[in-house]
């Protein structure tokens, strides 16, 4: 689909409901469809190096991956997978009377006031409200499938390098600090696993390598009484399989990038309390390394996402602070990441 046909199929969606004007939220891989109680999520036909969307019948295997993989920790927000009609200029998603060009993923609408990354930036997220997640990070963690493989540090190093791909898009935006903030980032990772390989690899032989979440930042958090965690990565399994340590720092990253030190040292206590130490007790290079990816990761996103966002502004804001962030991690001890 395109974005004008996007347009219509909101139009027969606010025709049909009768309720609220549709809202458009559009990132570089989909776009949201908001509507009364229902967000109705439609993937870009694009590709990338990372994924594929590029015909109907990816798009919607994608979309039923996304429903199941979603049901793990949000059941109650994700309803199914729905096909999108077309019969002359027309589009709709209950109007079965055309051909099928497309296919969503119809969401229940969360309370946009519950989401993390509003609630952090407010200064609104307590002590307890980190425990509960904690406990429910740490439940998942639990029960997800180990992932039984060797690690790939050619593939690894190429992760590091594909960072690079918005080196001269960052300068273009952010200037010539931030993009060098990027490149020494992209540095110290390749020369930790140059060194730390075995580390790594005793990692995946643990058992610490499980099918997760892959994408667990604060925006894809609502604190609710029991937190609804959602958005996770169906596109590619190799970026949800990841070390549980990885995913926390992913997180931790997250919540010390809005100031939170605090808070992110008690999600990190209570998580090790209900794993036991030895989730969480590996090399501190190793930890730091991961936040370090994870914020380049994130600020990638921003970078990418400022040129298709309707918040253009915005997501550069974002993609400064994660870049900070970085350069608050590299210079921080161990700095050798031989250690």
């Amino acid at each position: 689909m395109k974005s004008a046909e996007i347009q219509v199929l909101a139009a027969d969606l606010e025709d049909r409901q009768q309720t609220d004007r549709a809202r458009l939220i559009e990132t570089h891989i989909s776009w949201v469809i908001l509507i009364g109680d229902f967000a109705y999520k439609i993937k870009k036909p694009v590709r990338f190096s990372f994924l594929d969307f590029s015909t109907c019948k990816r798009r919607k295997f994608f979309c039923e991956r996304e429903l199941f993989l979603n049901s793990r920790l949000a059941p109650q927000m994700y309803l199914g997978v729905f096909p999108i009609y077309a019969s002359r200029k027309h589009l709709s998603l209950t109007n079965n009377n055309g051909r099928i060009v497309d296919y969503a993923v119809r969401m229940q609408r969360m309370d946009t006031a519950k989401e993390m990354g509003k609630l952090l930036a407010a200064g609104k997220v307590g002590q307890k409200q980190i425990v509960t997640l904690a406990a429910k990070l740490a439940a998942f963690h639990r029960s997800a499938k180990v992932v039984q493989r060797h690690v790939d540090l050619r593939a690894l190093h190429k992760r590091w390098a594909e960072l690079l791909t918005v080196q001269s898009l960052t300068k273009k935006r952010l200037g010539e600090g931030c993009a060098a903030i990027l490149q020494k980032a992209v540095e110290y990772g390749k020369r930790y696993l140059k060194f730390n390989s075995a580390i790594i690899s005793e990692r995946y032989k643990s058992g610490a390598v499980r099918d997760l979440h892959g994408d667990l930042h604060a925006g894809n958090i609502f604190l609710y009484e029991e937190p609804v965690i959602f958005d996770c990565i169906e596109f590619n399994n190799d970026l949800r399989q990841v070390d549980m340590l990885d995913e926390l720092a992913f997180l931790q990253m997250d919540m010390e990038s809005y100031g939170e030190l605090e808070l992110s040292k008690l999600l990190f206590e209570e998580y090790s309390k209900l794993m036991g130490l030895a989730t969480t007790t590996a090399p501190k290079g190793l930890y730091q390394y991961y936040k370090i990816y994870r914020a380049a990761v994130r600020a990638k996103v921003q970078i990418i996402q400022s040129g298709s966002a309707s918040d253009k502004a915005m997501s550069l804001v974002f993609a400064n602070r994660y870049l900070k962030l970085l350069e608050t991690y590299i210079s921080l001890p161990p700095f050798d990441p031989m250690v």
